[in-house]
């Protein structure tokens, strides 16, 4: 067995040795007897359909992007790109961010950041939720991905370790030769086995930030110019700068190359993947703090509807004693300073703090205490904090155009160098990917040359997503302004900042595309004929039909009071240990639960540390009405249950591709 290991300085200090070896002998041995001229080997027969034995060293003059056969870059009149595996190797590009970062015309997340606004003025973190699709090709969208010119879901990440190379193809012969993309394709060139030698290579790497990797890669060949079998694995550590955070991934591919025949090929392959973990917020969070540390730190009292300021308590009437200050009932008469646009919109309460259920409540107290939580006196609720004068929803509703609140700048409240907002977020992703190539050359001579290739590719995959921070409307930083619960006790989490989200949205997402193509080519080269025929040159043509569907679907589940209660009426539950009590969604408004991660302490009101999950299980229910001091303590179940949000009809699809060239 040998083991190869691949670096620069290996690379150099070998082309010097034989540098150092090949100058010319002195002239005491210019008599001698020249050696016999080596035995002159047949020229290796390159398939049209492959492009890796014309790869060396960082350049490669052959491409399979451009018109489906191997062909020269300089006779496409195109923008393609070819990135060797050994230079993916020596500047230690592990994905197609790396790649973009030497890349014509590409921008990863090294030196682009992909978000989106919506006409709220909410903004998104793609890169934090798809780093693999925050990217860019000439600055118009996100690439395609394919794996032999086969179009892939993109879940499965591009690595150096069961390809050969990648090809950045750009432009309108993008669209044309690709996927459809009016960017560009990023098409991996896939790596087979080798029926001619044995070759095994081990690397490893670690970096700073927590990263690590270690893969191996093996070819052994069965018999030889007749079977080999060639497997490679890969376990990475995915590391970043704000914690908690990171991904763990796993990849296993196996290569089988079976040539019965002079002229018969078969490729196949088999690869599985797997990564689970969560990544850091890479967008500044909304300010939801500054505006009310400038107006004073006023304090809302939601069993009272009123607020105090500096020591002094105000009413709807202004300050006064507690006998004659009238309750603020009306959002109309409420401070600007206050908003309940971020107070979970009849939702429960569920208030979360290391890494526990702290407290759960409805968000308004009740006009009868007895009887149930659902009926609402609206007057005593929550309040939270507004991040400006004039604004709601994140957004200044008195501007023509909308204009979104500013993010935080100041370290004072958020340390963006070292906590990670999203800690909470949970993501898994795995892929079976197959995939079977037939070649068969059914006529090669010096000037006609006759292939066909039959494709064969599936993917199967499932994506497990919990990114309940970094969607829009769910970047705000707040600070809780309630100074008291709505049974009048101490509110203990006043003063402390914490991410509000609204219906955290859990979702399993499975999805299959399967490729069927054939393809025929055809080379006429006339330019090593004696004649007048040579300046006819080299003729290409290729036929080829290729069938593909691809279909994805989604199943969401709600965090909800999954309980049976007394006053739960008939039907608006969903199901419950496997028994359908009535409807098939996470139940009405006040069953879902409004989060409230809490990320420090009421000193200095930042974020001192990143939010955690917690255990679903039994939590203690808090209702009751406030004008009567009457509260009930009920045992509870905090569970998730199926939704109809954002699962079946438009969330589902199905496509289906035909293409004949």
């Amino acid at each position: 067995m040998k083991i190869l290991v691949r670096s620069a300085f290996a690379r150099l200090a070998a082309s010097a040795i034989t540098l150092a070896v090949s100058l010319p002998a002195p002239a005491l041995h210019a008599q001698a007897a020249s050696p016999a001229a080596p035995e002159e080997k047949a020229p290796v027969q390159l398939s049209p359909f492959e492009v890796t034995a014309d790869t060396k060293g960082y350049f490669s003059g052959n491409t399979m992007s451009g018109t489906r056969l191997n062909s020269k870059l300089e006779d496409i009149g195109a923008a393609i790109t070819v990135m060797t595996k050994e230079q993916m190797s020596d500047f230690a590009m592990l994905d197609i961010n790396d790649i973009f970062l030497y890349s014509v015309g590409t921008e990863g997340t090294g030196d682009y950041t992909d978000f989106a606004v919506n006409n709220a003025g909410s903004v998104a973190d793609n890169v934090q939720n798809s780093p693999r699709g925050a990217n860019r090709i000439r600055g118009i969208g996100s690439a395609n991905i394919s794996f032999g010119n086969i179009g892939l879901s993109g879940l499965t990440p591009v690595d150096p370790l069961n390809i050969e190379g990648v090809e950045i193809s750009r432009g309108p012969n993008a669209n044309v030769f690709g996927l459809g993309s009016p960017g560009g394709t990023l098409n991996m060139i896939p790596a087979n086995a080798n029926l001619t030698r044995d070759r095994t290579q081990l690397g490893t790497r670690a970096d700073s930030l927590g990263g690590a990797r270690v893969d191996l890669d093996a070819n052994r060949v069965l018999i030889k110019n007749l079977l080999a079998l060639r497997v490679s694995a890969a376990f990475q550590r995915d590391g970043y700068v704000r914690k908690p955070s990171g991904t763990d991934s796993v990849r296993y591919n196996g290569m089988v190359k079976f040539q019965p025949f002079k002229w018969t090929t078969v490729n196949a392959s088999y690869a599985y993947y797997r990564m689970n973990g969560n990544r850091p917020n890479t967008l500044m969070p909304r300010d939801g703090i500054s505006y009310w540390l400038a107006q004073g730190k006023p304090a809302w009292d939601p069993s009272t509807s009123t607020y105090t300021l500096n020591g002094t308590t105000y009413g709807l009437n202004g300050p006064g004693p507690a006998a004659t200050r009238t309750a603020i009932t009306s959002d109309n008469n409420i401070p600007d300073v206050f908003q309940r646009t971020f107070s979970g919109a009849d939702k429960s309460y569920v208030f979360v703090d290391g890494g526990a259920v702290a407290y759960w409540t409805t968000p308004t107290g009740n006009t009868n205490a007895s009887v149930s939580p659902l009926l609402n006196n609206s007057s005593n609720r929550y309040m939270a904090a507004s991040p400006a004068t004039g604004v709601a929803s994140g957004r200044f509703t008195g501007q023509p155009l909308f204009t979104t609140t500013p993010t935080l700048s100041d370290k004072t409240y958020y340390d963006w160098s070292s906590v990670n907002l999203g800690a909470m977020n949970r993501l898994t992703d795995r892929t079976f990917t197959s995939r079977v190539q037939l070649q068969q050359v059914f006529l090669s001579t010096p000037r006609h040359t006759l292939v066909g290739s039959g494709d064969w590719a599936r993917e199967d995959s499932m994506r497990y997503q919990r990114n309940i921070f970094g969607l829009a409307a769910t970047n705000t930083l707040l600070v809780d302004v309630n100074a008291r619960l709505l049974d009048g006790s101490v509110n203990p989490f006043f003063g402390r900042p914490y991410l509000g989200l609204d219906q955290p949205l859990t979702q399993w997402i499975p999805g299959r595309g399967e490729t069927y193509r054939g393809q025929l080519a055809y080379k006429l080269d006339l330019t090593r004929e004696k004649s007048w025929l040579r300046w006819l040159g080299l003729h290409n043509a290729t036929v080829y039909d290729e069938y593909s569907y691809a279909w994805t679907r989604r199943y969401s589940y709600r965090d909800v009071l999954a309980s049976n209660h007394s006053w739960v009426p008939a039907g608006t539950l969903p199901a419950l240990n496997g028994n359908i009590t009535g409807g098939q969604t996470a139940g009405a408004a006040r069953f879902r639960g409004y989060f409230r991660y809490y990320v420090g302490d009421a000193t200095g009101t930042n974020a001192d540390y990143a939010p955690s999950t917690f255990n679903y299980g039994p939590a203690t229910y808090v209702w009751g009405n406030s004008a009567t001091g009457v509260f009930q303590r009920e045992p509870a179940l905090l569970d998730q249950r199926p939704t109809l949000d954002s699962a079946g009809g438009g969330s589902n699809s199905q496509t289906v591709s035909k293409t004949t060239g």
